[in-house]
């Protein structure tokens, strides 16, 4: 049974439309399978963006709670500061301090008004803050005992200096100065010993 051209050519089109209906309806479902795959794509990355974000409002809530927590204890130190100072003693205190700088302010604008001749509080007060530990210095100002070594002490410290060279006159200055030094401190033990 011989077929003509016509039957093979309406068969032929017929396995190829089959073909071509197969294909699409193949094509059809892999691109509803591709919208599907993109929806769970985008709903993962959405929740991973939801849990970013709960993860940084817990942080925040966290850090907003220590902030409150520790203003309030600012706040109730400041109170108890306050109630401190409220007392008698804390009122006694704050009056001896401010008395004190207000003696101290007038002297100094006594000392500023003339400064040729200071008063007999200003020189009072010097010599209750140097006492008899004070030394003068050769640049002609009154120090503590212990800045007498401070007054040398800088020509010993450039000798000591790893990075200087110095001459041998500046050595042998820096250990005479030292030598003071140490005797003075030796007169100092002898007496108290």
């Amino acid at each position: 049974m011989g077929l003509d051209n016509a039957e093979r050519q309406a068969r032929w089109r017929e396995k190829g439309s089959a073909e071509i209906e197969r294909l699409r309806k193949a094509a059809a479902g892999q691109s509803e399978q591709l919208v599907e795959a993109r929806r769970e794509i985008e709903i993962a990355a959405l929740e991973l963006e939801n849990a970013t974000l709960k993860k940084a409002l817990a942080h925040e809530r966290k850090e907003h709670a220590e902030a409150k927590t520790r203003a309030a204890k600012a706040a109730s130190a400041f109170e108890e500061t306050v109630k401190a100072q409220a007392t008698i003693p804390g009122l006694l205190q704050r009056v001896r301090d401010l008395e004190e700088k207000l003696v101290y302010e007038r002297l100094r604008k006594s000392a500023t008004a003339n400064p040729d001749k200071p008063t007999k509080r200003l020189r009072a007060s010097r010599r209750r803050s140097y006492g008899s530990n004070s030394v003068r210095c050769t640049d002609g100002t009154r120090k503590k005992a212990t800045a007498k070594a401070s007054c040398h002490s800088g020509k010993l410290m450039k000798c000591l200096h790893p990075d200087a060279k110095p001459t041998d006159a500046e050595k042998s200055e820096a250990c005479g100065l030292l030598g003071q030094w140490k005797q003075g401190g030796d007169k100092a033990r002898r007496k108290a010993g």
